[in-house]
């Protein structure tokens, strides 16, 4: 990212096609923890788009000698949001894992959200007011859209 940047500010001038194009691409792409999913990009793209800013990316949790990884931790209170696509938790064998994952948070005292494809893409005010509703149970107001 770093090679695309300085390549944009030596020869991106004014333009040029493609230059926004990549600027736009380069400022959507997490500094620290690359996507696994479109699904996530597009999560994250609408919680920044919404306001909600102070997440961790890639949240680690342990239980029992394992890490899992979340998607979006919202440390302060106590809120994990889950992407959860078919294309990586629809297969029966994954049944057992997934849910054994989604339980992790719950124990160490953090709710919740799962985000599905449906809800990000087609149903993007629900699913930030779902998170709102989460967040504002810590007692903090949050951003809706």
């Amino acid at each position: 990212m770093s090679a695309l940047r300085a390549y944009l500010a030596k020869y991106g001038s004014a333009g040029r096609p493609g230059v926004v194009a990549l600027r736009t691409l380069l400022d959507d792409i997490d500094p620290v923890h690359a996507a696994r999913s479109v699904l996530e990009v597009k999560t994250r793209r609408l919680l920044v788009a919404s306001g909600f800013t102070d997440f961790v990316r890639e949240f680690p949790l342990d239980w029992r000698g394992r890490t899992y990884r979340f998607d979006f931790a919202f440390t302060r209170d106590r809120t994990i949001l889950e992407t959860n696509g078919r294309r990586w938790h629809d297969d029966a064998n994954d049944y057992e894992s997934d849910n054994e994952k989604w339980s992790v948070p719950g124990r160490h005292g953090y709710r919740i959200v799962l985000a599905t494809w449906e809800k990000v893409t087609r149903r993007p005010a629900q699913l930030m007011t779902e998170l709102a509703t989460t967040l504002g149970q810590s007692g903090r107001m949050r951003p809706m859209s």
